[in-house]
């Protein structure tokens, strides 16, 4: 008598979830791209302890993303759900160990770019940032007060951020 009904009950469980994971589509992606100047540059010690913390953290909240990082410069790219992403984005606009962050880009987005990395993470030195017409975010405060191109800028951090991704030479 019951095993029919136990049947039963878990055929309609196991159609109802197989119908659900069918049907919902998945959360929309966004970005956001920045750079920041750190206060004080940062040794390697204090690098590790912010990307432990930043990996907890993205962990958390459903996000991924690429941290570079060069002489007291930071760019960063965060992928996840907009509230995931903007969660994260508010800790680091928080955080007095930032100064001058800086949007590069911010919007939707199709796909993951760094699916498998809570936080990958590359040093990056001049000649990466020259070789990619980046040297501006060296110096924050000028690149926000100036003329700049913001669209070429935030064109050319993707192409950074995107050709270390291809490469894969990043801790993660």
């Amino acid at each position: 008598f019951f095993a029919p009904m136990l049947r039963a009950a878990w055929r309609w469980r196991v159609q109802g979830a197989v119908r659900a994971y069918c049907t919902d589509p998945p959360p929309a992606l966004y970005n956001w791209v920045y750079s920041s100047k750190s206060h004080r540059p940062k040794e390697d010690q204090q690098l590790e302890a912010i990307l432990n913390v930043a990996r907890k953290n993205n962990y958390e909240q459903g996000v991924t993303g690429l941290l570079l990082y060069c002489n007291g410069t930071f760019i960063q790219a965060l992928e996840g759900t907009e509230a995931g992403v903007r969660a994260i984005r508010a800790k680091i606009e928080r955080d007095p160990r930032h100064g001058s962050v800086f949007t590069l880009h911010e919007g939707p987005l199709d796909r993951r770019n760094f699916p498998h990395w809570s936080m990958g993470y590359v040093a990056v030195n001049q000649t990466d940032l020259k070789k990619y017409g980046l040297q501006e975010l060296l110096d924050v405060e000028t690149t926000m007060t100036e003329d700049c191109d913001v669209n070429a800028l935030s064109t050319r951090a993707v192409k950074l951020l995107n050709a270390f991704v291809a490469s894969q030479q990043m801790d993660g």
